[in-house]
């Protein structure tokens, strides 16, 4: 019969330290439970799909021509109402047509507020080289102006700030969880800091704890969840001994990763 062999929870690291096992679904867990990812990520999505609406990215990064190139009459052929509004007033669609040597080209334009019609004439501007690139100065390119683009894109630039912050998090407590030994925690103080989630005032809650040398180090838990830290005496946590203020408090992991852990710790 062939001899099956079970993989080992615990492998060395360089430092000769035991190294734990954290498996994928649990350093998975561990990023959802990290309030700053889930609103990170939130941003980073929403403030996506705002950007890909409001950007006027042909108008921002394609070529454009301008009040320099060369000119050409044009005539308005259609006057369409968009969906969008800025300031309550409506804004409008211009489709126009203009001749040059290379034949008759459209294009088209946006502005607030219906300021041509159709049938009117206007002076358009066009690359010589590519003709078909063309514009009007009282039309914009998109809906809505560059500023508007340029703006909406904080969004998801916070949505990555927040996820790079969150993730780094991540790994340091993944760390601390393969290589870290098990101790207990008593809390010494709680104070409130200037954030709140659902509501709910964010704490800082200090805890003491002794290492493996005897001496006396201090970690830190930011939640707003403090029932969570606050129904034992003292609160199991791992730490490095390498780094000991560098702990992860149990009770704030999700329940079955606390589980898993602890298990491999018997």
């Amino acid at each position: 019969m062939k001899e099956i062999r079970r993989i080992p929870d615990f492998k060395r690291d360089i430092t000769g330290r035991k190294k734990r096992n954290v498996s994928l679904i649990s350093i998975i867990k561990i990023w959802f439970s990290n309030t700053l990812n889930i609103i990170g990520l939130s941003f980073a999505v929403l403030g996506s799909v705002f950007v890909f609406a409001f950007f006027p990215v042909q108008a921002v990064f394609g070529e454009k021509a301008t009040e320099n190139d060369v000119t050409a009459e044009g005539k308005i052929t259609k006057v369409l109402t968009s969906n969008a509004e800025v300031n309550g007033e409506s804004v409008y669609k211009f489709v126009y047509t203009y001749t040059t040597s290379n034949g008759e080209f459209t294009g088209q334009g946006y502005a607030t507020g219906e300021i041509f019609d159709e049938g009117d004439d206007l002076i358009v501007y066009y690359k010589a080289r590519k003709p078909e690139v063309s514009m009007v100065p009282e039309l914009r390119k998109g809906e809505f102006g560059s500023f508007v683009g340029w703006l909406v894109m904080i969004f998801p630039l916070i949505g990555f700030i927040m996820l790079f912050f969150g993730t780094r998090n991540t790994i340091r407590t993944v760390g601390v969880l393969k290589v870290g030994m098990l101790a207990k925690g008593k809390l010494l103080k709680m104070e409130p800091t200037n954030t709140k989630i659902d509501d709910q005032m964010v704490y800082a809650m200090t805890f003491e704890f002794t290492g493996k040398d005897g001496k006396q180090y201090q970690c830190i838990a930011k939640t707003h969840k403090t029932y969570n830290l606050q129904d034992d005496d003292e609160e199991q946590l791992f730490y490095d001994s390498n780094n000991p203020e560098n702990a992860v408090l149990l009770d704030t992991l999700p329940g079955s990763v606390k589980k898993y852990l602890l298990k491999q710790s018997l």
